[in-house]
């Protein structure tokens, strides 16, 4: 029997792995976009790679970013503790690092293991304001992430609602990182899973549309049929436990009885 040799394979290779470098195509080139004044820019991939879609830059975050910087100066984020779900390459949580909130920036682990959100804290050079954490959202009450994870001042999350099977995790995730205190701007364009999302989210938060024309006023009614197919911006905030008069329960009870 003839064999090939060791040698054989390995020239093989090396030359099929030179002929597949000349045909791939170059990364594109770092985009650059503007948001709360500043200019930053963003390596990116292409969709359906292994992560998903958390390579490309989504451009809901524009509409997020421009009605909160209608609504408040630069200086309201400075030393503000945010956390972004989802944050992919950056496109949104990076604009707060760059004003100089403390920014953890998080998502799945194929995701934070990906160059491009390394990347894009880098290039902009934002090391000291911006952290890069993993959280699966499916996990976050397993207790592997209690050593980070705690309520900070303002959360974001932006065009990252696409699966409905995800909301409670989503929604346990928001619950993760926030209290009373905490401010949830929450934005997609248009893929808004369902009023099932929204029913959720309100047994939680007290929430409302962001009016894009008037960002001081609610702009909808919590209905999905008014959602429509453009960005939306959500405001949220943790409801407040009431708190309840055992002493007065138990007199009631022995009223009744």
């Amino acid at each position: 029997m003839t064999s090939i040799s060791d040698e054989t394979i390995s020239d093989t290779t090396d030359v099929g792995n030179a002929l597949a470098s000349l045909f791939e195509e170059p990364p594109p080139p770092p985009q650059t976009i503007r948001g709360f004044g500043k200019a930053l820019q963003f390596h990116y991939g292409e969709p359906d790679l292994a992560g998903g879609q958390g390579e490309i830059i989504w451009e809901s975050a524009d509409i997020l970013l421009s009605i909160l910087s209608v609504l408040y100066k630069n200086e309201y984020w400075k030393n503000k503790s945010v956390l972004e779900l989802g944050s992919g390459v950056g496109r949104l949580g990076l604009f707060f690092a760059a004003v100089g909130s403390n920014v953890i920036l998080t998502d799945q682990p194929v995701i934070v293991n990906a160059p491009f959100l390394q990347q894009n804290v880098c290039i902009n050079n934002l090391q000291d304001q911006a952290t890069i954490r993993e959280l699966d959202w499916t996990k976050t009450t397993s207790g592997i992430y209690q050593d980070w994870i705690q309520p900070v001042d303002v959360v974001v999350a932006s065009d990252c609602f696409f699966f409905s099977f995800l909301t409670k995790d989503f929604i346990q995730s928001l619950l993760a990182v926030s209290d009373e205190h905490t401010e949830i701007w929450l934005c997609n364009n248009g893929r808004w899973n369902k009023q099932d999302f929204f029913d959720k989210l309100s047994e939680y938060f007290i929430w409302y549309f962001v009016n894009p024309m008037d960002p001081s006023g609610k702009a909808l009614p919590n209905s999905w049929e008014t959602i429509g197919t453009e960005g939306r911006v959500v405001k949220c905030r943790r409801r407040i436990p009431q708190k309840v008069d055992m002493g007065d329960e138990r007199l009631q009870v022995e009223k009744e009885n």
